[in-house]
């Protein structure tokens, strides 16, 4: 496999999944900033190598942090900036920057009462509740608790947003 030789051109952590790769760096000062890209260039002359192509169009940049003024730096795939959104989408969790999860609780809740009312809508005729009960925890209670262990509320108000489903 291609992937097999990547312990030897990077020398950040990175996670593998598919043909995605994602690096992670703690960055405590702009100096922290040129490890990263230096990996970045080293994956741009890897893949040259195996004849794999990338698309800086498709890579993002992601800074976690609880600061108030993140450190920014712009990484750069192939001399195009790589783009940095306020929120990414990882697996079917939605990620932001502060990892506070209000957003993807947000999703999470509207796409749970969005099947609620599609089994009511459709399925009202059903005299048993068993039939109900089924088809609530297939297709709603399934994506309240998809990935949970992540994305857990702390807030009260989060917490009543998931149970009011």
């Amino acid at each position: 496999m291609y992937i097999n030789d990547l312990d030897e051109v990077l020398d950040v952590p990175y996670l593998l999944y598919a043909d995605d790769i994602k690096l992670y760096f703690k960055i405590n000062d702009l100096s922290d900033c040129k490890p990263l890209q230096l990996n970045l260039d080293r994956i741009l002359s890897w893949s040259i190598k195996n004849k794999l192509s990338l698309n800086p169009e498709k890579c993002v940049v992601m800074t976690y942090t609880r600061k108030r003024k993140a450190i920014i730096d712009d990484y750069q795939l192939n001399s195009t900036s790589i783009y940095r959104p306020n929120f990414v989408n990882d697996l079917g969790v939605t990620f932001d920057s502060k990892l506070s999860f209000n957003c993807h609780i947000q999703n999470v809740t509207t796409a749970a009462f969005n099947c609620l009312g599609y089994i009511i809508r459709n399925f009202r005729d059903f005299s048993n509740i068993n039939t109900f009960i089924s088809l609530y925890s297939a297709l709603v209670r399934s994506k309240l608790e998809y990935a949970c262990v992540v994305w857990v509320p702390t807030y009260n108000i989060y917490k009543n947003m998931l149970e009011s489903v």
